[in-house]
């Protein structure tokens, strides 16, 4: 995620089509009739109304203007012009003024003649833009207008009043191309500003083929045939719009949009960043979307104006901006919901204190216009302040006191065992954690990440960064993720993310195959892992997502997609799973204990006796370790889980392999729970020396923790 144009374009000349305008009541026109059809959100990040431009087949044409917060009781000259805000161009047509009420509000419809539409198509031809002043000087009005499907796509409206039972996409918005008025030239797209596959940054292919010529960003790339390439800019309101019309046509519920704090104090950054929201906000009012305002921290050194950044911002969104007052800002418990990302993850040396001050200005405020429900992106280790987290013991009190911990895993894990165990032994925690809390829990779900590129045109790429690092398997990395979650009864879903082709995160349409993409750079295309994929596939998977979040399919562990991305008419089932309780024992110093032949998920850490330094499981194993002169003396530990098995069946086979120090003896004990208490039915003791880590193994029959004993 100059100044900004707000509004204070300069009329350049007067228009000869005076005149030739006529102001009628609104009237209703039969979507049939429409030809062409655009859409501008006016004002700084859209915060004074909709204006909405149509032409019909009668080869007429009207301007709806739904305007707000203007001076009160003041008469408005109203200009259309060649360009965009940001990018003057020449007068087109001068309208009558619109006269505010004592609110400031203004609402008008206006019939075009023929010339009037005429003269607007030629504008609009190929690569032409235009766009809508209201008002005169610095004081103006500006909005940029995106063109609009002809006829409108039917859609459904998501309620913005709860992010309960959502699925939402993060938003980078953050591609930008030299000519789209924002002046920030190939921002995340190329190093140095070389439009070449040697400095292209990014490691996917964004789908281009839908881009009206007006929107294309021409590059030095070329597709494998010698056609050229292009790219977009986010800050294109016709792009963006097609992104939401993307997201209502699939079944995602929107998005947070993406606000980096150290762009703040750069004004051609956050011009463009005010340009996007504005985009934004207007795909999300046109498709019924809902989108929510999440502040991206990013410094690599410690900010002492951290807090006071953002929160002035704030309040320019909602005092100038009035992002909450769209009807599809989303809200929860009554309050706008606020994302903050990355306080306490240790790549940025912030305070606790700083981030204390935020929630609560954010959370306690006296004046309610700024209180929102506030949703922090926190380190994955946040519960146990380790890892990726910073480690002074205050932070514990941040992260138990934000509305909704999110904590974030891009990267955290790569195949489906690696998913379950991270769910098992870090989510389940975690959500109990949260609930003590008296938080919401949002897990963070990915299709796969890469960052090879990053580093193109400015030397080798590190020796971390492989190309396509953690592969997308078709879908299964992240289906995998969702059954997870939903299998643990989450709320919410943030999703890595709607835009974001740098580290190969994207769920929006990718390049399918590698001559769908430009030569000379190293790109993953949905063909990479060996999987022929539809380029919409990962928004079609999301839009299963959500309606298995929301339990209008049911909960399945496998992609509920035809290979043409249709959805399924059946669904596999969950397979079944036998509840079982396994205990650990140990008079030495240290022992570990896999089981194998079935899937182990729903790990329950019950209790230990003793005094272990370790007990734990992690990735398969469990693991319990005691002191050595404790194991010298006899001392003896335990552990024991309690655990749900499937993928086992009366005549399969659990094996279970025992390692330890050389003193002592470790027992394991398998009980079933196939009644309301567990029963012990297999036990084993190991206390022999084979050499090294001292391996043993036993096999038990399944049949003990799938059927009653003595059956």
């Amino acid at each position: 995620m100059g100044t900004i144009a707000r509004g204070g374009c300069a009329v350049l000349t007067l228009s000869l089509l005076v005149g030739s305008l006529v102001t009628v009541a609104p009237a209703t026109v039969s979507a049939a009739t429409v030809s062409r059809a655009w859409s501008a959100k006016v004002g700084t990040v859209g915060a004074n109304g909709t204006a909405t431009l149509q032409t019909y087949t009668t080869g007429t044409g009207s301007l709806a203007l739904k305007l707000t917060y203007l001076p009160a009781s003041t008469s408005l000259p109203v200009t259309l012009y060649r360009g965009t805000c940001a990018a003057v161009g020449t007068v087109l047509l001068k309208l009558p003024a619109i006269r505010s009420s004592s609110a400031g509000a203004a609402t008008r419809t206006s019939s075009l003649t023929a010339v009037r539409v005429s003269a607007i198509k030629t504008a609009t031809t190929g690569t032409g833009r235009i766009a809508l002043r209201v008002g005169i000087g610095r004081a103006a009005k500006c909005g940029s207008f995106a063109v609009l499907p002809v006829p409108p796509l039917p859609h459904t409206t998501v309620d913005p009043s709860t992010i309960n039972g959502k699925l939402l996409m993060g938003y980078q918005g953050w591609f930008s191309c030299p000519g789209d008025g924002g002046n920030t030239g190939w921002d995340h797209w190329f190093n140095s500003g070389v439009p070449d596959a040697a400095h292209f940054r990014v490691d996917m292919w964004p789908d281009a083929g839908e881009l009206t010529r007006a929107e294309r960003c021409p590059t030095s790339m070329t597709y494998p045939n010698g056609s050229p390439a292009y790219l977009y800019s986010a800050a294109d309101p016709t792009t963006v719009m097609q992104h939401f019309q993307w997201m209502s046509q699939y079944g995602i519920d929107g998005v947070f949009l993406q606000r980096f704090v150290t762009e703040l104090s750069l004004p051609n950054l956050f011009a463009q960043r005010n340009t996007v929201t504005a985009n934004v906000r207007a795909g999300a009012e046109a498709y019924g979307r809902v989108f929510a305002v999440e502040y991206a921290i990013g410094n690599d050194k410690p900010d002492p104006n951290l807090v006071s950044e953002i929160e002035t911002d704030w309040k320019f969104l909602v005092d100038t901006g009035h992002v909450t007052a769209s009807p599809s800002y989303l809200h929860q418990n009554g309050l706008p919901v606020l994302g903050i990302y990355g306080l306490g993850l240790n790549l940025y040396p912030n305070q606790p204190s700083q981030a204390m001050e935020l929630v609560n200005f954010f959370e306690h405020n006296p004046d309610p216009r700024y209180r929102v429900t506030l949703m922090g992106g926190v380190p994955g280790s946040w519960r146990t302040l380790t890892g990726a987290s910073l480690t002074d013991p205050a932070w514990a009190a941040y992260y138990c006191s934000i509305n909704i911990i999110s904590p974030w895993t891009v990267g955290a894990f790569s195949t489906d065992a690696q998913v379950d165990s991270y769910y098992d032994s870090t989510v389940a925690p975690d959500m109990a954690r949260a609930s003590q809390c008296g938080a919401e829990y949002m897990p963070v779900v990915f299709p796969g990440t890469a960052f090879h590129n990053s580093n193109n045109g400015l030397g080798p790429p590190p020796a971390d960064q492989p190309f396509n690092l953690i592969p997308r398997r078709g879908g299964e990395l992240y289906w995998r993720q969702v059954y997870d979650a939903v299998s643990m009864g989450v709320p919410m879903i943030y999703n890595a993310m709607f835009d974001e082709v740098d580290e190969d995160t994207a769920m929006y349409k990718i390049a399918a195959t590698a001559s769908d993409q430009p030569t000379g750079v190293q790109l993953v295309s949905l063909d990479a892992d060996g999987q022929n994929l539809p380029n919409d596939w990962y928004l079609r998977l999301g839009g299963a997502a959500t309606k298995m979040l929301r339990g209008q399919i049911p909960l399945t562990p496998q992609i509920p997609l035809n290979p043409d991305g249709s959805l399924r008419s059946t669904f596999a089932t969950p397979p079944p799973t036998f509840r079982a309780q396994i205990t650990v024992q140990t008079t030495a110093d240290w022992t570990t204990v896999r089981v194998s032949g079935a899937t182990l998920t729903g790990l329950d850490d019950v209790g230990s006796t003793g005094a272990p330094t370790i007990a734990s499981y992690d990735n398969g194993v469990f693991a319990l370790n005691q002191p050595l002169t404790a194991a010298e003396a006899g001392r003896a530990v335990s552990m024991t889980w309690v655990v749900q098995l499937s993928d086992v069946s009366p005549g399969s086979t659990l094996t279970v392999e025992i390692e330890r120090g050389n003193l002592g003896a470790t027992t394991v004990t398998l009980s079933n729970y196939l009644g309301a208490q567990p029963v012990a039915v297999e036990s084993t003791t190991w206390a022999g020396l084979s050499g090294g880590l001292n391996p043993d193994t036993v096999q038990w029959p399944a049949s003990v923790v799938v059927e009653p004993v003595g059956r």
